[in-house]
């Protein structure tokens, strides 16, 4: 009797492990496009974030005439130069000034306790990300050297640090600047 041969129908196991294979290495591909998507996305909030947080400080140095007509060091436990600097970090903040609460908001005496009630409550915002703030956030207002033709002219520097994709642990810095004429 002679064998009868037929032919091979349907896939042998190994086929099936080498698609699934395959599938999996494209899974893992898609799932790191997405994770990288999403922490591009999270770093452009937080350059969103320190962007309003710029404008926040800007406005506040356009308010209080404080830092628009003096240049005069105040006495803040954070560092203070005679050409006004602000340093706000975590390991630096600022003591609160002798501003009392009111009905109608906040009563300060001078323009100088405005301005370290100011410098008081960016310190406190910058770097607590529940306020709006930064993860690790700081901030530094200094004041560049004048000249005759510009007038006063300030630096706003926020800086965080930000997750990316080749660093599981921390991150790198990242910083926004601008310049302000009050």
């Amino acid at each position: 009797m002679a064998a009868v041969k037929r032919p091979h129908q349907g896939f042998t196991l190994l086929e099936v492990l080498i698609v699934m294979v395959v599938l999996a290495i494209g899974l893992l591909g898609i799932a790191g496009l997405l994770l990288s998507n999403v922490r591009s996305s999270s770093n452009s909030a937080w350059r969103t974030q320190a962007a309003l947080l710029a404008e926040e400080a800007a406005e506040r140095i356009r308010t209080n005439s404080y830092w628009v007509a003096s240049g005069t060091a105040a006495s803040l436990s954070l560092s203070v130069s005679p050409t006004y600097a602000v340093n706000c970090s975590t390991a630096s903040m600022p003591v609160a000034p002798a501003c009392t609460s009111a009905a109608s908001g906040v009563l300060c005496g001078s323009t100088l306790l405005w301005r370290n009630q100011d410098v008081f409550e960016l310190c406190s915002k910058v770097g607590d990300v529940a306020q709006g703030g930064l993860p690790s956030g700081t901030l530094t207002i200094a004041q560049e050297v004048p000249s005759a033709s510009e007038g006063v002219l300030y630096r706003i520097t926020l800086s965080w640090v930000a997750r990316t994709a080749s660093s599981s642990s921390g991150g790198t810095v990242q910083s926004y600047e601008t310049l302000l004429r009050p």
